[in-house]
């Protein structure tokens, strides 16, 4: 399976963008700025559609080994929390503190998962 190299960029941007309007928006705090927080969902959004093209594309792989789609699933699983997490984030008042703190954290474990499943999947080749 190629993965074309505007799929890599679009990627990279999407996630710089994501991390960086992130921890403006941490440093910041409530109440949020609106141009940074719309800045950070568009982009997460768009980088989660980019994931999970990029995800299916892979998984229509005959050939991926079993742990590489096993991966690339929990990839898709910890960039969807994430985004309903940072969503309650966003919509509640008062965060409960496990709600912060696995938002902060599931971006870290889907980007942990998609660089070992870029990894399986360049090995295997």
């Amino acid at each position: 399976m190629n993965i074309s190299s505007t799929k890599i960029i679009l990627n990279l941007f999407g996630l710089l963008l994501t991390f960086v309007t992130g921890v403006i928006l941490t440093k910041t705090g409530k109440p949020y700025n609106v141009v940074i927080q719309t800045l950070h969902k568009l982009s997460s959004i768009g980088f989660f559609i980019i994931v999970i093209v990029t995800c299916i594309s892979l998984l229509k792989d005959r050939n991926l080994l079993t742990i590489s789609q096993i991966f690339i699933f929990l990839t898709m699983i910890f960039f969807a929390l994430s985004i309903i997490s940072g969503g309650l984030v966003l919509a509640l008042k008062n965060v409960n503190i496990y709600i912060l703190y696995s938002h902060r954290i599931l971006p870290f474990l889907g980007l942990t998962f998609g660089i070992i499943t870029c990894i399986l999947t360049i090995i295997k080749k």
